[in-house]
């Protein structure tokens, strides 16, 4: 009996710290990123744990720059351990509401 409620108050108190340190890891990762990778204008989190990255276009496939990026997620602290991440490298010139951006480069990893 003693057990169930311990554990009850644990869940409790630990479940709306997790999210909001989840939150906290994402908003580290926005702000890192383009720090480790300058060429990095912009960066946000899309649908379910997709990081969308915006660069100048140089002609060049940006394949390289997702899965760096993607690795060094692994680096901040807090990143939640087996999460599966999405990377994709949009042209930042090509941002249309409408029609999307141009896609440059794309990476997958497992933090």
């Amino acid at each position: 009996m003693i057990r169930s409620a311990i554990a009850a108050v644990f869940l409790a108190t630990a479940l709306p710290a997790t999210s909001a340190f989840a939150e906290d890891w994402k908003d580290a990762a926005i702000a890192r990123i383009p720090q480790s990778h300058p060429m990095v204008v912009d960066a946000s989190w899309g649908q379910n744990g997709s990081l969308r990255l915006y660069v100048e276009d140089n002609g060049y496939n940006r394949d390289g720059l997702a899965e760096t990026a993607c690795g060094s997620l692994k680096y901040i602290e807090g990143s939640p351990p087996s999460k599966f991440v999405i990377v994709r490298v949009f042209n930042a010139g090509s941002a249309d509401a409408e029609k999307g951006s141009e896609m440059l480069g794309y990476g997958e990893c497992t933090l």
